[in-house]
Order: structure tokens, then C-alpha cells, then sequence
């Protein structure tokens, strides 16, 4: 029998379900390392029945927010997207889809859609960015420039236990 082999892949999907006949951006919670995009995942929750829907992917600088954000690409769910499809998209050779601490992804629809919902994510690797400072030599609160980012700093505080 041959030996189980794993990706190392994180799975980080949208807080909530994308509706395809609307504007409303959904995200991903804010990354708490560093993470590289390898692929993005659509599952269908309503079928599309009508108009296809191109759904834009925004990098978000500052999370939560539209200001400062980067639009990785796009995807178009067809017409004809059945309820628990599955799209995948790579994105490995794409630009922009290096996430910092404190950055997240949002997913867009278009809004010209009469009907259809999905579930947005993405999968990739996370990594530690930058060497982690030594607790034992530093003096609280410590404040550093996120590395690359350039929007929000990388505060460290005292922990006391219970």
C-alpha cells in the first residue's frame, strides 16, 4: 500500500455566500501569515440560469475596504452552472496573489446575473514573512512596519497567563 501524500494546501473560503444578482463583495477573513494563491474555488449554491456572472478577485490592502485594492483577475460562472458545481481556477502564474498579514481576498460579482449564488475560496500555502522577533529582548509594545504591505504596522504585546 502505498503512502498517503498531502498538499500542504490551506483552504480559505468566503465568509459568506456570493448572490450573483448583486454587487455585494464577499471576503475571506483577514490572513494572520503570509499566503501564496495557487488556486481559486467556486461551488454553486443557486443555479445560474439566465446570464452568466463574471466575478472580479480583489487583493484588499487594507481588509475590508475597497481603498487600496488590487484586483488579482476574474471568472465567469456560465450559463447552465448547476447546484454543486465546481470551478477551479488556476492561479499559480498570476501576478499580485502574495497576501501579507492584515490582507484578505474579496470576491465581486458583476450584478448582471438574474439568478445564482456561490461559494468563493481559494486554496495556496501560508508562510512566515520576516524573522520573528525574540520575546525575551523586547520592550513592549513594539511597533514594525509590516513587510512589503505598506499599509498598518505588526505590533507586538505582553501576554500574561492566568
Amino acid at each position: 500500500m502505498a503512502e498517503q501524500s498531502y498538499s500542504y494546501q490551506t483552504s480559505l473560503p468566503a465568509l459568506a455566500v456570493a448572490t450573483f444578482t448583486g454587487t455585494t463583495a464577499v471576503r475571506t477573513a483577514p490572513l494572520f501569515n503570509s499566503f501564496k494563491i495557487t488556486q481559486l474555488k467556486c461551488v454553486v449554491t443557486t443555479a445560474v440560469t439566465v446570464t452568466a456572472c463574471v466575478v472580479t478577485v480583489n487583493r484588499e490592502i487594507k481588509y475590508g475596504t475597497t481603498s487600496n485594492q488590487i484586483a488579482i483577475g476574474t471568472i465567469s460562472i456560465p450559463v447552465g452552472a448547476a447546484i454543486g458545481n465546481i470551478y477551479v481556477a488556476d492561479l499559480s502564474a498570476v501576478a499580485d496573489t502574495d497576501l501579507f498579514a492584515g490582507e484578505g481576498i474579496s470576491f465581486t460579482p458583476d450584478g448582471a446575473s438574474t439568478a445564482g449564488a456561490a461559494w468563493f475560496g481559494v486554496l495556496g500555502f501560508e508562510y512566515d514573512e520576516g524573522p520573528t522577533p525574540q520575546v525575551s529582548t523586547m520592550l513592549f509594545p513594539t511597533v514594525t512596519t509590516k513587510p512589503r504591505s505598506a499599509t498598518g504596522s505588526i505590533i507586538n504585546l505582553a501576554f500574561t497567563a492566568t
